[in-house]
């Protein structure tokens, strides 16, 4: 099978290489990425305009949702097709010109295990805006900015840069 996002209508379809049927299935709002995992037995959507994931089974096209983190626009399935990972691409969203001014943390992901349809959010290394709130609530303060969004848009820019440069060492 290959299947087809239809993010104006809020649909995916299935063609049959085959007999080249098509059927629609109706999923979340907005569906970005659709992938199949390696075995062709699950196709995998990202919905980025009600944020979440849609499991699709390939042969019934019974499928089941699984609500992620806000702000993501891309999504990824790990090579044994266990794992679907969502994040927030950058490059992505600067391509669509769909980027935002506001703060956007690169740090945040959302693992959805496909097996039983569990969400695991997560943040690598801290969360900007928790940082700056904590930092607000306490007393704290980064000299010569704003407390805030723009503390957690500083950190974020300077958490940006280390991670880039570590990145990079390695």
């Amino acid at each position: 099978y290959v299947f087809v996002a239809n993010p104006a209508r809020n649909t995916v379809t299935r063609i049959s290489v085959p007999s080249l049927d098509v059927i629609t299935l109706e999923v979340g709002v907005d569906p970005a990425v659709v992938v199949t995992t390696g075995d062709y037995a699950r196709a995998v959507v990202f919905n980025e305009g009600s944020v979440d994931i849609s499991i699709i089974d390939t042969e019934t096209l019974d499928a089941h949702t699984v609500s992620v983190r806000d702000n993501l626009n891309q999504m990824e399935i790990s090579p044994d097709g266990r794992w679907a990972i969502a994040f927030y691409d950058k490059a992505k969203a600067e391509q669509e010109g769909t980027s935002s001014s506001g703060i956007q943390s690169q740090n945040e992901i959302s693992l959805v295990d496909l097996d039983i349809g569990d969400h695991f959010p997560m943040v690598v290394g801290f969360n900007p805006t928790e940082v700056a709130d904590n930092m607000s609530k306490y007393g704290g303060f980064v000299p010569g900015i704003r407390s805030g969004k723009p503390t957690a848009e500083h950190i974020n820019q300077i958490l940006t840069r280390i991670t880039m440069v570590g990145g990079l060492y390695l």
